[in-house]
């Protein structure tokens, strides 16, 4: 067995596949979400001063599906997804 096979005689997951960058629009999704979780989280542990962070949370959630779907039936939404390779 080699230092890059499981136990199973597979390659490990980072020896089998070549690093692709994140794009930065993931990035930035990932950021805002995780940012999103911590406002969630406080708005849990004190309902009663969270009113301001949950309602702005649940405009984001329901304004932002409908501005993509704005785009994507106006056509300015880039068809097919650009990929990242």
């Amino acid at each position: 067995m080699t230092a890059r096979q499981s136990v199973h005689g597979c390659q490990s997951f980072s020896s089998s596949r070549r690093h692709r960058p994140i794009p930065r629009s993931r990035s930035a999704l990932g950021m805002v979400l995780g940012l999103y979780g911590l406002l969630y989280l406080d708005v849990a542990l004190r309902p009663a001063e969270g009113l301001p962070v949950a309602a702005v949370g649940l405009a984001g959630k329901v304004l932002g599906p409908l501005g993509w779907l704005w785009l994507a039936l106006s056509g300015e939404w880039p068809w097919p997804p650009v990929s990242s390779s």
